[in-house]
């Protein structure tokens, strides 16, 4: 039995089916397309999720003694491999020196920049290097920063916070950029400065 591949032979009824299946196989290519083509530019597109949290989020201290503030980072669903970190204080109430970062000794971070110190302002980068394994994929303390309170400081409480427009979290995640900025947000502390009664 031959197959009939002259399409002028072929019944109206028999052309309608052929015609159907056509439009359908093109708009089946058609969303194939469009879905690659999405998830594509799903992957590509790094999703930020990471949060760093200066803790604990409030403690009292006397001018004169330092306030021990921990930097905590939680990547959330990123695995992180980098951060860059800037920390802005009052510098009329604390001061802090290249001496005054110290990184969590159970962390696979090493310092690769810094720290710089300038007025009010402290700055250092961490890496885990280049070993995937060391990948940051739960909470955890990456160190602490001592600010000394200065002896003439004004009591009352003062704000600790991450300067969110010069830090920066590098994730090696499936669908995270080399040079994509993964941060989500960031959680500041209070510190506040109680007074000290002192004979005249």
């Amino acid at each position: 039995m031959s197959i009939d591949t002259n399409i002028r032979n072929w019944s109206p009824k028999k052309k309608l089916v052929a015609l159907l299946f056509g439009l359908l196989a093109i708009i089946g290519l058609v969303v194939t397309i469009y879905l690659v083509q999405r998830q594509q530019e799903l992957r590509g597109r790094a999703e930020k999720a990471t949060i760093l949290t200066l803790a604990p989020p409030n403690q009292n201290v006397a001018p004169g003694d330092k306030a021990k503030v921990n930097v905590v980072i939680n990547p959330g669903v990123n695995q992180v491999n980098f951060i860059r970190f800037t920390i802005n204080f009052d510098p009329d109430r604390f001061s802090a020196d290249d001496t005054s970062f110290a990184l969590e000794p159970e962390s696979d971070f090493e310092i690769i920049d810094g720290p710089v110190v300038s007025e009010g302002e402290f700055s250092v980068s961490v890496s885990v290097g280049s070993d995937p394994t060391k990948v940051i994929r739960t909470t955890q303390k990456i160190g602490s920063i001592k600010l000394l309170v200065k002896d003439d400081a004004a009591g009352g409480a003062s704000q600790v916070t991450f300067d969110e427009s010069k830090t920066q979290v590098r994730s090696i995640g499936g669908g995270d950029t080399f040079a994509e900025n993964v941060l989500s947000s960031t959680v500041p502390a209070t510190i506040t400065i109680i007074a000290v009664c002192r004979p005249n």
